[in-house]
């Protein structure tokens, strides 16, 4: 009579079963399914796009709400005229609930600014998007030459008590043309 029970799939590894006739998983086991540790197992080119997304999404709100494009944009009188255009647009197809969402909108500064986030994410989405893909891959690759190169100057064990130093590759033809 039951489906049989669905895995949950955690970051830590283990899995929570959500058994429908069961009982339900414990506090322990949903807060490890939604462990902040599996963050660490994300490659590096996923843990910048995470955080340059919700970096981009906090500081578009913010600025949305603290500047209010639109209503900035509605000073000038082309962008009154657009408007105008498009309420009576509405208004011919009877769209009652979008005119009076965007009446609504202005009555309070969050959803006023929650709209303009929303609408300038839309717009700029074709490129946003592949750009924060593109610097997460830059800042990953850099990030990854740097704990190279650190890796790679660092003594080596089997040279521990000799002080010798493992160089970079491309530096000991410099060196020896030097000598």
């Amino acid at each position: 009579l039951h489906p049989p029970a669905l895995p949950l799939p955690t970051m830590g590894g283990a899995d929570v079963n959500l058994d429908p006739a069961g009982t339900p998983p414990t506090a322990a086991e949903l807060s490890q399914a939604a462990s902040v540790t599996g963050f660490r197992k994300m490659g590096l080119r996923m843990q910048y796009y995470v955080a340059l997304e919700s970096t981009w999404h906090v500081l578009l709100y913010a600025g949305c709400y603290r500047y209010r494009p639109t209503v900035l944009l509605l000073r000038y009188p082309r962008a009154q005229a657009l408007l105008t255009r498009v309420g009576e647009w509405f208004k011919r197809r009877n769209f009652k609930t979008a005119s009076s969402m965007g009446s609504r909108m202005y009555q309070s500064d969050w959803a006023r600014a929650l709209a303009e986030w929303t609408i300038i994410n839309k717009v700029l989405a074709p490129v946003s998007f592949p750009a924060k893909i593109y610097v997460a891959h830059v800042l990953a690759k850099r990030t990854q030459s740097k704990i190279l190169a650190k890796r790679t100057t660092e003594i080596a064990p089997e040279d521990a008590g000799h002080d010798r130093v493992v160089e970079k590759p491309g530096l000991s033809e410099s060196r020896s043309a030097k000598e």
